[in-house]
Parts: structure tokens; C-alpha cells; sequence
């Protein structure tokens, strides 16, 4: 059976011109043309994401020895087994050796110091010149050098009920007292009643006036201290209009009012709960019952519902202005060992929230090892997820840190919801969330302006209020609010909030009105500044829209009431859509590690002194874990991991889509519950990798035989009586022929530890399947996404009389094929040979988006590259290799062309498509914004490029897509489309992920090429890390010289009877090798996309997924002719002689005509002598004589024919 034909593949992968094109991001400016590799450096310093950077950058300079906690507190003090030391006059020396150095490194570089970490790890901070800063790796006291990645920030009464807070307050009486929370964030309003401030704006303005914390305006119970270490203008986004990465840090982290992130988060965590009056909660005090004493009701009846601990101790570190994003999480780190300075770590800080991180960030960013570090001295960093959503990888730092405790978003059974009066056409209240943009508790906004008779919108398909209002509807709502229907799916969402309210104003509406079909939301409205705006839940969509139809619904909004309403959401342990998917085991690392809710969350709103405010992310989900993380912590004096551990075990409520319950990829172990971690005292690890905690089996590849792998989990005991658990494994998501077998049983002595087997096996990899997760969407704006088949679940721990413990299990399993295209192309004298695919070919299953079906694209080999040996990816000797850095090392480039397959099928030329295939010395686990590989192709070969390849994505989809563009006059490129990496869609695999071979194609019509002349352009490929640049343009991690290709007359081609550059990898897929007459040197590429990826080490053979094969070929001997005479006159004879023709073989003589002048025959020699007739009827002038033999050689000769002289 033949492969899939070039127009079968063609027709899916093509999508130019489709509203695809539309989603693609903007492509940016050229890049400039640096080669890798200009500066030699120590191996070993060096991060290879700095290694080639220009201009100005901020780095981390990690200096040698150990940080000052390290180096005076005992392994015990690190295991919360001792308490701290003071060893303070020991630790102010090692800060000033440090500092000294940190100074002498800063002053080398001839740069400015941002700040110093001497506690986690000894370090500084500083911003110079790249070039300055790469010569500080030939210090010896410098270990490595690191860039870094600016960080963005990504109700609690029945949180506290869901996750069961208030009954562990109860039965435990555990309320975090005595355990200290640092929330690293926008700061902190500590004059706010939720901690115990005055709770007057009044207090909040004389906060807000002083660099240093003001008696009175803050409850030294609740508020510890802290720093501010940005100042209110720092912003380090440099895409921003406001950038001032220059920080301005004083001894007041208050929050700014046009923040208020870090005041919401400090309040989930551990806010003291806000009564309906707007007094603090004081527990047992004033009146109030003691927290152990609450029930939900009580709770309910609060304003604001206590933290999860609310009677922990809070640190504020603020690291971001009033806006924008910060490079000043290290500082922060650092600061949590040792809050006041004084060199006596006693008041170190228990836990670390960190609601905030960066998409996709590599897990080799900076503060990754700072937080690493921070768990060894027993400081647990409890870190979100991310909210973009379901994306292979896109957690990033710092919530790919191993040691994290990393939170994803999940719906509560209840959703605080802001307030709304309804004035007429009954008297009533109703609830939603009020627009961000606007600001409500200006004092210059008047009741009138935040009340509106509202009417309904456009009709028909302007219902949304997406275009410009007609005249006609511009009349009828002018003056009044106007109701606009709302898209809950954001795949098929015209446009957002901001666009609705500017198109409401601009007809002169006073605001507006949005509707829901959802009664929890997934995300807040932003509006605009200039008018107020609402959006309604389900319910109150449905009740009051008639009125609004009538004309007679008015409506009045205040600032006072956000945050004070609530409703059922009716989905109760349900996933947030946002919730960013973690990393795929890859790189040893799975995440998220637990679920807790997220969505709707009511806490302090800064600056209102005693109100309340409503957010949704995986940052309000995170405070909620890190409040039980400081309940475990306070009841147990366990470490870090060992927290850690337990906050995962006891996460055992699932969550679901329907009636499937979503995999460790989205939510871990599953949605906490605080009274279960805090009872249980039992808890349970991956053996060989505590950090984790979770078994990762990894991406494995599979051959042709049987799997089976064996992992064990510790199960720990830290008192009560001895336990035996009934062992089970529960999937998740599953994939046929994957089998995971648990040791039945497993008993634990009080105090004591034991093991049990998790043993993943595959019996016969033929059975796999590549199964998609059924919690995702199979398409994405109307495409078929990309995806994996995962074998995930948990293994549950099971006893009468205790809580049940989880820990997550996950593997990636997918077969391989093992084929090959031979040593050698062989074709002869002939220009044409067959491809002759052997080995262990890969077909399983249909050939659609749930098969596995082996592909093979060939290509012309252009260039190979050898594999760098200098990244300087990493510190130490034995770390683990920077993988991400090293799949953007180029290996082999090549090219194909469909031109000349068309012409030889009569077919239209001008649709031909060109490809361009590379294989890298490493795989990348998904490709993602941080490692772009781009063509650039010069298709007049005037020395400027005029088109651009790159790999890309679009929002909203989750498959890799090459982004066409053309370069522009001013150097920036404008997007023409986008067509699928490799060609393909998710609707048939071409192994996207955990590869390192690529094709990216381009219709050649698109680069001007039509097929019907020779077409030669120029074009260089180059692999890019979003770290390194210059001036703000990339400059390349690897890079091959220009290189020229001609794809109507190349040098090789392939077809299989029609016209692709992709096929199917089989030894009976008929397909056909060309070479250009006279090409005896061409080598082919072939890259197999489902191979096993092999060794790509540096004593390795270079890998099974891309391989070369030469040509061997010969062209034939031609046959020499001569003629005697050379010159004859009209009606005469001449004598043709030959050599070198097929033995024996029928000769004969045509003119250009193809009139036959004479026949013969060759001797065994292959000589020839033929008696060659001119006719009288042969012109006079020159003519080309053929001589050709029954074999089809032949050989010409020029005959000049005269007329003879008149008489």
C-alpha cells in the first residue's frame, strides 16, 4: 500500500487564508545575524541563556560558599527540629565578605547593583553591559550567572467551609498561631481591619505618606513586618510605557490602592475575617465566638471570612510597583530567611506564598534554586500555577520549581459576587462583578453616575455590542445603560469587555449591563475607565432581562458593596478553564501538586479600610494552600517537604468535567482539605525523589518488546498507632495496553516507615493508543490541538481510621518506529531510484488524530552543524543538562521542493510548496515562546531578507504553527499566515512534542515563486532563547550560513506518483528519489518523525530521528560521433562514425526533422559506421545529425549542407 499522497497531506495542513491566520502572533523585527559562540567563558558559569547576549541585562551573579544560614545552622534547625541558633555576629561577617565581593563584582562589570542575597544563597543582583558581565565568569569566586525573567502577577467564607478550614479550627483547635507567612506580592494595606488596622482611610492615607511603618496603623499580632522593595514607580516590563526598572525601596510595604493583589492573597491566607459591621474578627474577644467555636452559618455571616490560618503571622514583601512586572523576586527570597536584618534567622519566615510566576518559563530561571534552597532550610514555597489555561508547559517559574508546592484553580460551592440594588421595576438586590477599569471609590464619582435605567442593546449579531453601535441604537441608548449579551466560551468570544464598553460609550451610553450564562465566572470584566459596568450571574441574567426588554429595569451600583453578595455557583470542585496545565514530566518535573478554589474569592480590598473585594486565579487559590500549609506546619513540626508531602496526600477530592475527574497534568493530587492534613499522621513520598513527591515515570519511548518499570513509595509514620492501608492505584487519564500494579497493602509502625511497589507495565506495545485526556477539548478555535496520551491517576492509601492518602502518578508512554532509508541512494547512471524504507515500521490504530502512524519527510541536505559543546547551561559539574537550550542546537538543515513532482504530473506548478527540514542535538518537551526557530529567505538574492518562517502559536491553540511574514521597508515583518508545524494538525500525530525534528513549510506562490523558471533564493535558519538579546532583537543560540536553494531545479526531489514533502514512514511507501542530470554529490535527509530519539549525547551517533544517506551515482557514457566529410553538398553521402554505443544494437541516423538518412548497425565494441544519405530536400545551412541506438543511447554531430554552384 503507497503512503499518504503529497495532496492528501497538503489539503490538511495548509491554512493560509483561514481565520486561523488571524490568531498568530505578531511576528517581530528582524533578527540581527550575531554568531553563537563570540566569547569563550568557563564551561561551567555561564548560563547558556546568557551566553550570546548584547547591550544591557539584569543577571543573578551566584558567588561561591555557602549563604549565611546555610553556614551557621545545624541539618536539625533546616528540619524544624531544633529551632534557630543566634549566631548573629557570625552572619552580620559572612554579609559583609559578601557584600565586599558582591560590590567587587559590580564595580568589575562597571555595573549598578540592584540587591544582594546573602542568606539563601550568597549573590547579587546587578544590571550592566552583557559583555562585562560574561568576563566576571573568570573569577573564581563567581559559580554561575544567571538572567532574569521578569515575574507578572498572574471569598474566603466558603473556602473556609469547602476545604474544610473552619472544621479543622474545630476539632483541632488549629488556627496557625505561632507560624509566620510571607507574601511576596504588591504589597500589603496592614491598615485594613481583615489585620486588625484602624480600618480607616484615613490610616491608610498616613500609611501611605511614610517610608517606615507609623504606630498605630498596623496590629504587630498580625502584621510582622517587611519591606518594600520596589517603590511605587518600579516596573520592570521594557515593553512598557511606563518601565523604570531602577527600584526605589523604603521600610512600608503598603500596598497601592491601584493594586491591592498582595492585600487579597494576605487575606485568603490569614486574615483575622472582617465582621458584618466592618470590625476585625477577634476570636473569643469583643463578643465574637472563638474561630473553634464557628460554624458555617457564622461564617457566612461575616463580611469577610477568615484566612485559612487566621491566626498566623504575616511578612509583606512587596516586589512590584503600582503596576507592570519585577525582577525582584531573588531580593524577596532571600529576605524571608532573615526579615528584619539582624542577622538572627529566629524569625525566619514558616511559608512563602507566591501568587505570581511567568508562562512558560524554563525551570532553569534563577529562582527556581533560591526556592530550592529555601526548602532545604525548611521554608516551604507555596506557588500558582498560572492562568492561561489548558497548554502543555505553560507553568512556569516558579511554579516548575521542584520543591514548590504548585496550586491550580478549582470552583467552590459558592462564589462571592458583587452587590447590585435593583430600583425599579421592583425593589430588590441581585449580584455579579462589577467592571475592574472603573474606579469606584473615587471620591469624585456621584451616586447618579452609578445609577442606570437600563435598556437592551443591538439586535442580531451586534447583541454583543462588538461593532459600532447604528445610529438607530445609538438614539435608544444614549443617556441610559445599556444590556449586551456576553460569549462564556472564550474559544468562540468576538472580544472582550473593553472593546463592548468603548463601542457603549461612543453611542452614548452612561453603562453597561453584561449577561452570563454562568452563575461562577471564570474571569473578571475589565470595561473601561470613563463608565461603571456589571456583569449579572446565570440567575440574575434570567430574572431581570425581561425588564430590561421592557425598558423599566434600573439599576444603582457602590463601591461598598463589592464583594458583599454571594450565590451557589452549582459547581462545586469544577476547574477554572484558565487553570494553567504544568510541566509533562519531561524535565523530572510534574505539576500542579493540588487544586484548591480560586474562583470568586472575597477578601480585603485595599485601601477601603474594612471592604471587601472579589478576584479569581490561581493566585487567590494559592493563599488558600499556603493557610493550610501553615495549619499542618503549626500542628505537626514537620519540614518543608514533609508538608509539602502531606498537604498533597490529603488533596483527595477530585475535580471534574463532567463525569471525568481531570489528571495530575491539571490538578494534582486532587482539592485540598485542611482537616484531613492536619489529622492525619501518616504521610507519603515518591521514594526515589522526595522533592517531588509524585512517581514520574516520564515520557518513555517504546520498541517492539515489553515494558516494565518499578518504583517504591515511603510511607512515613509521625505518631499515632500503627497503620495498614489497603493500596490501590485510580486512573485518571488512561492509555490501552499501560497497566500500573500496586503492592496490595502496606503497614507502618507508629514512628516508623515502610515501602510499597508502583509498578507501570506494558505488556505489548501494539496495544498503545494515543489517547486524549477526556477533560480536554479535542479542538481549539476549530482546529484539532496537539496532545499526548498520559497514563496518570493516584495510588490510594486506604484506612478505616484514618484520612486516605494520595500521591500522583504519571507517565507518557508512546511507541516508536525503527526505520531507516538505507546506507546509500542508489541510482546508477539513472537520475531516478527508488527509496527503500526498512525496519520496524509503526502503524497502530486509524490513521487519524488516536493512531500511530510512523511519518518520513526527505528533504536535499543543505548543511549539518556540529553540536555545540560550550552552552554554559549549567553550575555545577553534575547538574543536569539546560535540555531547552539544547534543542535549539542545530543539527541538520535540509529542503524539498513539489515543483518539479507537479510538472512531471502535468499538474499546476504554481501550487508548489517548499519545506525546510531541521533536526536539533536535543529534544524540546513542547516548543514554546522562549525557543523560536526562524528561515529567513532572501528570494531575490539581493543581501536583504524578504520573508520570514518562524514557529510560533496562536492564542487560544495549543499546537505549534509556523508564522509566514514578510519583511517590511523599517526591517519589521508582517504576518501573511500560518500553516501547522509539520504540516499537520492534531488530527493525524506528527510528534510535536518530546522531538527534535521539525518541518516548516511555506506555499511557494506566497514567496513569489510560480514554478515555470529557475526560482534560486537565499535563506539562513537560526534557533533562537527569548534571554538572549541585542539592542531588543534576538540574537541566536545557533545559526547556519546563508545557503542557496533552487526548488524548481534542485539537486534532489521526491514523490510517490504525486506531489508532498511529508509521508508515511513505510517499506512499501513507492517513494521515488530525483537527482539533477550531472549530480553525483547530493545527500539526502531524511527526518523520521517516529523514531526513537536515540543517543543525541556529544560520544553519542547522533540520534535515530534524522538521518543522512548519500547518493551513489554515475552519469552515462555518452557515445562520440563524427562525420567525414563535415561538408557536403545537397543530394550527396557522408560516412557517421561512432563509438562507444550498446554492443550488437540497431543504429540509426535522423535529421532534425526526424527524417531517417541511414541505418546500421554496432560491432561488439560498440562502434559504428553508417552510410548516411543527404537528401536533395535538405535544406542548406547547418544541421544536427542524431545517432542513436535501440537502447537509447546517442550522440550528435553538426553537418553543414550546401547547394551545388549554378552552371
Amino acid at each position: 500500500m503507497r503512503a499518504v499522497t503529497v495532496a492528501g497531506l497538503t489539503g490538511i495542513a495548509l491554512l493560509c487564508g483561514t481565520g486561523l491566520q488571524a490568531q498568530a502572533t505578531e511576528a517581530p523585527k528582524n533578527p540581527t545575524n550575531d554568531a553563537n559562540n563570540s566569547v569563550t567563558v568557563p564551561a561551567d558559569k555561564i548560563s547558556g541563556n546568557l551566553a550570546d547576549a548584547k547591550g544591557p541585562v539584569s543577571v543573578y551573579v551566584q558567588l561561591s560558599g555557602q549563604g549565611a544560614f546555610a553556614a551557621t545552622q545545624s541539618q536539625a534547625v533546616k528540619q524544624k527540629i531544633s529551632s534557630p541558633v543566634n549566631a548573629s555576629a557570625t552572619v552580620k561577617q559572612l554579609r559583609k565578605n559578601i557584600e565586599q565581593t558582591a560590590q567587587s563584582v559590580t564595580q568589575q562589570a562597571s555595573a549598578t547593583k540592584l540587591y544582594t542575597t546573602t542568606n539563601s544563597l550568597p549573590g547579587v543582583v546587578i544590571k550592566g553591559d552583557a559583555d562585562a558581565i560574561r568576563d566576571l565568569a573568570k573569577r573564581t569566586d563567581v559559580v554561575k550567572i544567571t538572567p532574569i525573567v521578569p515575574k507578572s502577577i498572574p471569598d474566603n467564607k466558603s473556602t473556609d467551609v469547602d476545604t474544610r478550614a473552619l472544621n479543622t479550627w474545630a476539632q483541632t483547635g488549629q488556627t496557625g498561631k505561632g507560624i509566620k507567612i510571607a507574601v511576596v506580592d504588591s504589597g500589603l494595606d496592614y491598615t485594613h481591619t481583615d489585620f486588625g488596622g484602624p480600618g480607616t482611610k484615613e490610616a491608610y492615607s498616613t500609611a501611605s505618606a511614610s517610608p517606615t511603618l507609623v504606630a498605630g496603623t498596623y496590629d504587630p499580632n498580625k502584621f510582622l513586618g517587611g519591606y518594600d522593595l520596589a517603590g511605587d514607580d518600579y516596573n520592570a516590563d521594557p515593553t512598557s510605557p511606563s518601565y523604570q526598572p531602577v527600584p526605589h525601596p523604603d521600610q512600608n510595604p503598603l500596598d497601592c490602592v491601584t493594586g491591592g493583589h498582595g492585600t487579597h492573597v494576605a487575606g485568603t491566607a490569614a486574615g483575622y475575617g472582617v465582621n458584618e459591621n466592618g470590625s476585625t474578627f477577634t476570636s473569643g474577644t469583643n463578643g465574637n465566638p472563638k474561630y473553634s467555636e464557628l460554624n458555617a452559618n457564622q461564617v457566612n455571616g461575616l463580611r469577610i471570612g477568615p484566612g485559612s490560618a487566621p491566626e498566623a503571622g504575616l511578612y509583606s514583601f512587596r516586589v512590584f510597583g503600582c503596576g507592570g512586572s519585577t525582577d525582584l523576586v531573588i531580593d524577596a527570597l532571600d529576605k524571608v530567611l532573615d526579615p528584619n536584618g539582624d542577622g538572627n534567622f529566629s524569625d525566619r519566615a514558616d511559608i512563602v506564598n507566591m501568587s505570581l510566576g511567568s508562562d512558560y518559563t524554563p525551570t532553569d530561571d534563577p529562582e527556581n534554586d533560591v526556592i530550592n534552597e529555601l526548602t532545604k532550610t525548611g521554608v516551604l514555597s507555596v506557588v500558582a500555577s498560572g492562568n492561561a489555561g489548558d497548554f502543555y508547559d505553560i507553568g512556569g517559574s516558579p511554579g516548575n520549581a521542584k520543591t514548590s508546592l504548585t496550586v491550580a484553580n478549582s470552583v467552590g460551592s459558592q462564589s462571592a459576587l458583587d452587590r447590585i440594588d435593583v430600583l425599579a421595576p421592583t425593589v430588590g438586590q441581585a449580584a455579579g462583578q462589577y467592571s475592574s477599569s472603573f474606579d469606584f471609590t473615587n471620591p469624585a464619582v456621584t451616586p447618579a453616575q452609578l445609577t442606570g435605567t437600563v435598556v437592551m442593546g443591538p439586535s442580531g449579531t451586534n447583541s454583543d455590542g462588538c461593532a459600532a453601535f447604528s445610529a438607530a441604537d445609538a438614539a435608544r441608548v444614549a443617556g441610559n445603560w445599556v444590556w449586551l449579551t456576553w460569549d462564556d466560551n472564550d474559544a468562540t468570544r468576538k472580544c472582550g469587555s473593553a472593546a463592548r464598553f468603548n463601542n457603549a460609550q461612543a453611542a452614548g451610553a452612561t453603562g453597561v449591563v453584561l449577561d452570563s450564562t454562568l452563575d461562577a465566572f471564570a474571569a473578571g470584566i475589565a470595561g473601561n475607565a470613563t463608565i461603571p459596568g456589571v456583569q449579572l450571574n446565570k440567575t440574575y441574567s434570567q430574572q431581570l432581562r425581561p425588564a430590561a426588554e421592557a425598558g423599566t429595569l434600573k439599576l444603582q451600583l457602590k463601591a461598598e458593596y463589592r464583594g458583599t453578595a454571594g450565590g451557589a455557583t452549582n459547581a462545586l470542585d469544577t476547574l477554572n478553564t484558565s487553570s494553567s496545565r504544568g510541566v509533562h514530566g519531561s524535565n523530572g518535573i510534574v505539576k500542579p501538586d493540588v487544586a484548591a478554589p480560586g474562583t470568586s474569592i472575597g477578601s480585603a480590598g485595599v485601601g477601603t479600610g474594612n471592604g471587601a473585594n472579589v478576584k479569581s486565579g490561581t493566585s487567590m487559590a494559592t493563599p488558600h494552600v499556603a493557610g493550610i500549609a501553615a495549619l499542618v506546619m503549626a500542628q505537626t513540626k514537620l519540614s518543608a517537604l514533609q508538608v509539602k508531602s502531606i498537604v498533597m496526600n490529603t488533596a483527595t477530592h477530585d475535580l471534574f468535567k463532567g463525569q471525568f475527574a481531570f489528571g495530575p497534568g491539571r490538578v494534582g493530587s486532587g482539592r485540598v482539605d485542611a482537616l484531613n492534613a492536619t489529622t492525619t499522621n501518616v504521610l507519603a513520598y515518591a521514594t526515589d525523589d522526595a522533592e517531588l513527591t509524585s512517581i514520574n515515570f516520564g515520557v518513555l519511548e517504546l520498541a517492539d518488546k515489553p515494558l516494565s518499570i518499578t518504583k517504591s513509595v515511603t510511607v512515613k509514620s509521625f505518631g499515632g498507632p500503627a497503620r495498614n492501608y489497603a493500596v490501590k492505584y485510580l486512573p485518571a487519564t488512561t492509555v490501552p495496553g499501560v497497566e500500573y500494579v500496586t503492592s496490595p497493602t502496606v503497614s507502618v509502625k507508629s514512628g516508623g516507615s515502610a515501602t510499597f511497589t508502583v509498578t507501570l507495565k506494558i505488556a505489548d506495545p501494539k496495544q498503545l493508543r494515543k489517547t486524549l485526556d477526556p477533560t480536554m477539548d479535542a479542538t481549539q478555535l476549530g482546529t484539532a490541538r496537539q496532545f499526548i496520551a498520559e497514563a496518570s491517576g493516584r495510588v490510594e492509601l486506604s484506612n478505616a481510621g484514618a484520612p486516605s492518602l494520595r500521591v500522583p502518578v504519571y507517565a507518557a508512554p508512546k511507541p516508536t518506529s525503527a526505520m531507516t532509508a538505507g546506507k546509500v541512494l542508489n541510482f546508477g547512471t539513472a537520475t531516478q531510484a527508488p527509496v527503500a524504507l526498512t525496519g520496524r515500521m509503526l502503524q497502530q490504530g486509524n490513521v487519524d488524530a488516536n493512531g500511530y502512524n510512523a511519518l518520513v519527510a526527505p528533504f536535499e541536505l543543505q548543511t549539518s552543524s556540529p553540536r555545540i559543546e560550550t552552552l554554559d547551561e549549567t553550575a555545577a559539574a553534575d547538574a543536569k543538562e539546560n535540555l531547552a537550550m539544547r534543542s535549539m542546537d542545530l543539527q541538520d538543515v535540509g529542503v524539498s521542493s513539489t515543483i518539479p513532482a507537479l510538472a512531471q504530473l502535468g499538474a499546476d506548478v504554481k501550487d508548489g510548496e517548499i519545506a525546510f527540514g531541521i533536526s536539533t542535538w536535543g529534544n524540546w518537551a513542547a516548543l514554546t515562546k522562549f525557543m523560536p526557530v526562524y528561515v529567513d529567505i532572501d528570494t531575490n538574492n539581493d543581501g536583504v531578507y524578504d520573508f520570514q518562517l518562524r514557529t510560533g502559536t496562536a492564542t487560544g491553540l495549543d499546537l505549534p504553527l509556523v508564522v509566514i511574514s514578510k519583511y517590511l521597508a523599517d526591517g519589521s515583518a508582517q504576518s501573511l499566515g500560518t500553516v501547522p508545524l509539520n504540516g499537520l494538525d492534531g488530527s493525524l500525530d506528527s510528534n510535536t512534542m518530546d522531538s527534535n525534528v521539525m518541518k516548516l513549510s511555506v506555499p511557494a506562490s506566497i514567496l513569489g515563486i510560480d514554478g515555470s523558471k529557475a526560482a534560486p533564493f537565499t535563506y539562513q535558519v537560526s534557533t533562537y532563547s527569548i534571554y538572549k538579546e541585542k539592542d531588543g532583537n534576538l540574537v541566536p543560540v545557533d545559526q547556519t550560513a546563508p545557503l542557496k536553494y533552487d526548488p524548481v531545479n534542485p539537486a534532489l526531489w521526491f514523490e510517490d506518483g504525486s506531489a508532498s514533502t511529508l509521508f508515511f514512514d513505510q517499506s512499501n511507501a513507492g517513494i521515488n528519489a530525483h537527482r539533477a542530470p550531472g549530480n553525483t554529490t547530493a545527500k539526502a535527509l531524511f527526518l523520521h518523525f517516529h523514531n526513537a530519539t536515540g543517543d543525541l549525547s556529544a560520544t553519542g551517533d547522533g540520534g535515530k530521528k534524522a538521518e543522512i544517506v548519500p547518493i551513489k551515482a554515475s552519469n552515462p557514457v555518452q557515445p562520440t560521433v563524427y562525420l567525414a566529410p563535415k561538408t557536403v553538398f545537397q543530394g550527396t553521402f557522408t560516412i557517421a562514425i561512432g563509438q562507444k554505443f550498446s554492443p550488437n544494437s540497431k543504429v540509426t541516423v535522423t535529421a532534425e526533422n526526424g527524417a531517417v538518412l541511414g541505418t546500421g548497425k554496432s560491432d561488439s565494441r560498440g562502434n559504428v559506421i553508417v552510410l548516411v544519405t543527404v537528401p536533395k530536400s535538405l535544406t542548406v545551412g547547418t544541421h544536427t545529425l542524431k545517432v542513436a541506438d535501440a537502447s537509447g543511447k546517442s550522440g550528435t554531430a553538426q553537418l553543414l549542407v550546401k547547394a551545388w554552384p549554378k552552371r
